[in-house]
């Protein structure tokens, strides 16, 4: 047995109309937090090569290659990246857990790349480091870094670096500024690089 229920057609039309508004109140919102938006625990991809504006909700991400002109890739509290993010392009990277997968940099920066890695939390596993060459962050030669007000975490055994500089001629295309050092990286936690400043 159904049961019919008669709903006046302008009761039909105001319930469509606030849904309506509602969802178009949900898609500008979403739309104020970035350019882009990515999905939740998806992998992470940007569609534009220049001037792109990425936001990144709460979740667990893999890693990803940055090859962008011009980005900007903003994160929620708490998203995490737990692969390593590979830059060629120039952006900037704010406010992101980035977890070292095994002895693997959390960040590469590939000749010709540029990053701003800013107000992170870069974390190592307790004792994956074994060699002078070792590190949280690596850039290869032809590559540029700034790192601002990152945290970093885990216990090496005063072994390897926390920022490697491959290009050893040219240290100055590498700063890190006003980061905490965590780890007990204390003889060369900065190698190749000019400016640094940190609290122990």
């Amino acid at each position: 047995m159904s049961t019919v229920y008669d709903i006046p057609l302008v009761e039909v039309d105001r319930t469509a109309s606030v849904n309506n508004k509602n969802l178009e109140s949900a898609y500008e919102t979403v739309r104020r937090l970035g350019e882009e938006v990515g999905n939740p625990g998806q992998a992470v991809e940007i569609t534009k090569k220049d001037h792109t504006g990425l936001y990144l909700p709460y979740a667990n991400y893999g890693g990803f290659a940055s090859d962008e002109t011009r980005s900007f890739i903003s994160c929620a509290p708490g998203a995490t990246f737990g692969k390593q993010i590979q830059i060629t392009g120039n952006a900037i990277l704010h406010g992101a857990f980035l977890d070292c997968e095994n002895n693997i940099p959390a960040v590469v920066v590939k000749s010709g790349g540029r990053v701003i890695l800013q107000n992170c939390h870069i974390t190592k596993k307790d004792g994956s480091q074994s060699a002078a060459t070792d590190s949280y962050v690596a850039i290869e030669t032809g590559g540029y870094a700034s790192v601002n007000g990152c945290f970093f975490h885990g216990l090496q055994s005063d072994t390897g670096s926390i920022v490697y500089n491959a290009d050893a001629g040219n240290p100055g295309r590498v700063a890190v500024v006003g980061c905490v050092n965590l780890t007990d990286i204390v003889t060369t936690p900065y190698i190749n690089i000019t400016f640094t400043q940190d609290v122990p």
